[in-house]
């Protein structure tokens, strides 16, 4: 049994490893970590490609710790789809042609960071079984 206002559900550390992440999504594509383009280049002209793809793997693994965030949230409150946003969010921002559309990506993951937010807090001075999902009149 663990309660959600241990340190792992805890708001504000939820918060803030949420929001490490978030930047991380904005920081690394100056490292190139998108640029699918230049590593096919870099590739084609026989230079290295490690740089790119480590880049893009970093990047990945936000998203992934996104999503484990999202899904942790959304377990404790019987909103599992929460992680919707942080999937179609790394849809939108690595995907070759859809990542020309910024804005989607940075909506989705804004959405995905209020709602998990708002999940957590619900339930914040509540016993949680974290084997099975609770339903609404068992937390009230």
């Amino acid at each position: 049994m663990l309660k959600p206002n241990s340190k792992i559900f805890s708001p504000a550390v939820f918060l803030t490893s949420y929001l490490i992440l978030l930047a991380a999504t904005y920081i690394l594509p100056y490292f190139g970590s998108n640029a699918w383009a230049l590593a096919e280049a870099a590739r084609r002209t026989n230079h290295s490609t490690s740089f790119f793809y480590f880049w893009f793997s970093v990047h990945a693994l936000t998203y992934v710790g996104m999503g484990f965030l999202a899904y942790s949230a959304g377990k404790i409150s019987n909103k599992t789809w929460l992680v919707v946003f942080p999937v179609i969010g790394a849809i939108f921002d690595l995907a070759p042609t859809l990542n020309m559309i910024p804005i989607l990506s940075s909506i989705l993951n804004i959405v995905g960071l209020v709602m998990s937010f708002k999940a957590v807090t619900a339930f914040k001075d509540q016993e949680i079984h974290i084997d099975r999902p609770v339903r609404i009149d068992e937390a009230a």
